[in-house]
């Protein structure tokens, strides 16, 4: 750890020269042609766990990151003998089927990638995560800003980490019924989608903590906001927030984490000072890792918002309609880019020219979730 704080110390003198240095200073743990192995996930007590491994690049270099692909990745068990591979199912993606974890025992990553580099992390107690007692959002000139709150009445969590996942519907103003092929306005089979659904995952850190407080609570914990007149909010949203318990040493590992994250620009960039993590190389001890391993048992919460508790919203999709005579077909359909909507008893085509209007699939995807309400 001494060498990595002579570099941050080295990098924090060295800033006080920037302003008269043309290049730019990189300490030597990025300025070097480096390829440190990044470890992203959590072993994930009921549910499926997903470990994703890359590999870093120079500050300077384009193509930053890549997938560490083909590696040997299993979950070790301290004292029950499980030793369970993890299946590659994207580059660089490794899923492990849902298992019941032993919240007596503890637990470790494994890895061996392709060019038989090996790493370990410490073991780890499964941590019990409390449930989220609730969601909830205020409505401002800025948008809508979502809140959780929870607690854990025996004071043992104290360490809180949040990840979410963002679903919202779209709707198109108009359907499509009929379509233009070879002069002649035809049925549209099947008509165009009027109902679509987005999606997003939050990307940045989300971490709380209630270790300066008396007792074991988080009350009003922003998490985002959307932003006013979002088409997120067109229609009907839906956030599905996951908590997490963790002990003191990964909260500060992700603190550090996030404070690096900010003054670099991005959670995904390589990181510019050593970060303390839990899991090493058994191959060269000085080799720096990024990543900590945790598991547990993950609580989470969904909640929607409907556009008419959030008016006036100010999301607006223009949408006029073109009225075209038969003799004008040729013209608006087929060299205009105008698409015809439907067709009036007198002949009258109607059509529009923006796709969002008439076809939500250019924006979002026309398949209802499965939860969705």
């Amino acid at each position: 750890m001494k060498y990595w704080l002579k570099i941050l110390l080295l990098s924090i003198c060295t800033a006080c020269l920037w302003i008269s240095c043309v290049d730019p200073y990189e300490p030597p743990v990025i300025a070097e042609a480096n390829n440190f192995l990044v470890i992203e996930g959590v072993l994930r007590s009921g549910e499926p766990t997903t470990i994703k491994l890359t590999r870093t690049a120079r500050l300077a270099d384009t193509a930053r990151i890549t997938p560490e692909r083909s590696a040997d990745v299993r979950i070790e068990c301290e004292s029950c003998g499980l030793d369970l591979p993890l299946q590659e199912t994207a580059d660089g993606v490794y899923v492990l089927p849902p298992l019941d974890l032993n919240p007596n025992d503890r637990y470790r990553l494994h890895i061996k990638t392709s060019q038989n580099r090996e790493y370990l992390s410490d073991y780890v107690e499964v941590k019990q995560a409390p449930p989220i007692d609730s969601l909830n959002w205020t409505l401002s000139s800025e948008g809508v800003q979502l809140y959780v709150t929870t607690h854990d009445p025996q004071n043992n969590t104290r360490y809180y980490r949040w990840e979410f996942e963002e679903t919202w519907e779209f709707r198109s103003l108009y359907q499509s019924t009929v379509d233009y092929v070879d002069g002649q306005i035809i049925d549209r089979v099947p008509p165009t989608p009027i109902r679509c659904w987005q999606n997003n995952n939050s990307t940045s850190l989300l971490l709380g903590s209630s270790a300066k407080l008396g007792n074991d609570i988080i009350y009003q914990q922003p998490l985002t906001v959307v932003p006013h007149a979002s088409w997120k909010l067109s229609t009907k949203y839906s956030i599905l927030v996951k908590q997490f318990a963790l002990s003191k040493e990964a909260f500060e590992y992700y603190q550090q984490m996030k404070k690096n994250s900010e003054q670099m620009g991005s959670f995904f960039d390589p990181q510019p000072v050593e970060l303390g993590g839990n899991i090493y190389s058994l191959d060269n001890a000085n080799e720096p890792v990024i990543g900590f391993f945790s598991a547990g048992q993950v609580q989470e919460k969904r909640i929607y918002i409907r556009a008419d508790e959030v008016q006036p919203w100010g999301y607006r999709l223009w949408c006029d309609l073109i009225e075209v005579t038969p003799d004008s077909f040729n013209y608006y359909f087929g060299q205009s880019g105008v698409e015809p909507i439907y067709q009036d008893l007198s002949g009258v085509v109607f059509g529009l020219d923006n796709p969002e209007c008439y076809d939500c699939s250019t924006k979002a995807r026309p398949v209802q979730p499965d939860f969705w309400e």
